[in-house]
């Protein structure tokens, strides 16, 4: 089994103090790269794994998987479950709640997607809908395929939340999307 703790959307002031615990008290730890570059602070020996690799740690003890975000949300989870490899989750603040926060629009009432490496099903966007997105499925793309589906509105895009880079920037669905990042969180306000 390998216990997952979400480390939030990249920058360290984000973890929870409960994962920064876990972080500090397992024997070993793993990351995929870009955790891993974040983190390298907090714990030198951290394991650098890919996706495939982690099917060798499967049946060792004392694993904890670290993973961007809420490993809940749209996260390595969902794998780690089907395989019948996830042990114990530490939750973590999600990039979708981070954007959340800094625009002012409730998650009460949101519609969360990702299109991160997944297919993403444009006829379920609608207002208020928040989507995680990757390279295939950029917030230009997003907002091209909208507006040639008839849809008008606000598109807001968060790029690089928590890095020093981090960019929200405000667009009209339809306008083109400078590609600061492929990992983005999108947020949609439709006009009816």
């Amino acid at each position: 089994m390998i216990d997952v703790a979400g480390v939030g959307p990249g920058d360290i002031k984000y973890l929870t103090l409960e994962v920064y615990n876990a972080i500090k008290e397992y024997k070993t730890v793993l990351a995929f790269r870009r955790v891993k570059e974040s983190l390298a602070s907090l714990r030198d020996d951290i394991v650098e794994v890919s996706y495939g690799e982690l099917k060798d740690y499967f049946n060792k003890d004392d694993i904890l998987l670290l993973a961007s975000g809420d490993p809940m949300f749209f996260g390595i989870s969902d794998y780690l479950k089907r395989e019948g490899a996830l042990g114990r989750v530490y939750t973590g603040i999600s990039s979708v709640q981070l954007l959340a926060s800094i625009i002012k629009e409730p998650l009460s009432n949101a519609n969360l997607l990702s299109a991160h490496g997944r297919e993403l099903d444009y006829s379920k966007i609608k207002s208020n809908s928040y989507i995680l997105t990757d390279s295939l499925n950029s917030p230009a793309m997003i907002s091209k395929r909208l507006y040639e589906n008839g849809m008008r509105g606000d598109i807001i895009v968060g790029f690089s939340l928590s890095y020093k880079d981090e960019c929200i920037k405000y667009y009209k669905i339809g306008d083109n999307i400078e590609e600061r990042s492929p990992l983005a969180v999108v947020y949609i306000r439709c006009e009816y």
